[in-house]
């Protein structure tokens, strides 16, 4: 795509990134920085934020906000940290937030590995109350393969849950590992 942008940049009046890798990589392949807007999140926030964490020896809380679907977001891996949780012993709820053409498997999937009292399907929730879904969750998880600038992942670090995500192109511009969050390997 890069290559293919740097070719056309006559004929394009500006192209929206979704990271700064992405910006760097057109940059690199000689795209004009002028004809470049980057693409921001607005997040709302409050002046203080006020939550709480699970204390050593409580449930620790996992959530995980997107499109459930297997292609891109990787939603299967969700269920084998779950799996690998249980397995260590560790006591935890992971809940899902949203829909998608993943949905029945992975419903399927928690009754085939009795993760019924650990992993809750929420089904799609309203942008007014994402804030307050993050706000009771200890760490946000993405398995995604690509990502751009999460939007999820902006709203879950705004209400103080700790990301560990995917090292996709927009992972660096929100977190540095292991000083606010964690970046594992796609």
């Amino acid at each position: 795509y890069y290559n293919q942008y740097s070719e056309m940049e006559a004929s394009i009046d500006w192209c929206l990134t979704i990271s700064t890798k992405i910006k760097n990589s057109l940059l690199r392949k000689g795209f004009p920085i002028e004809k470049i807007r980057d693409l921001n999140w607005k997040i709302s926030l409050n002046n203080k934020l006020e939550r709480s964490y699970s204390k050593k020896g409580h449930i620790l809380r996992l959530g995980y906000a997107g499109r459930v679907t297997l292609e891109q977001k990787r939603v299967d891996l969700l269920i084998t940290i779950s799996e690998k949780l249980k397995d260590l012993g560790v006591e935890f709820t992971l809940e899902i937030a949203g829909i998608g053409d993943y949905l029945q498997t992975v419903r399927a999937i928690i009754k085939k590995y009795e993760l019924e009292n650990q992993v809750k399907l929420l089904g799609l929730i309203s942008n007014d109350k994402i804030s307050e879904f993050w706000k009771c969750k200890d760490i946000a998880l993405s398995c995604s393969e690509f990502e751009g600038r999460s939007i999820s992942q902006a709203e879950a670090m705004a209400a103080g849950a700790v990301p560990v995500i995917t090292d996709t192109s927009g992972a660096r511009d929100y977190v540095e590992d292991s000083y606010n969050g964690f970046i594992v390997p796609v």
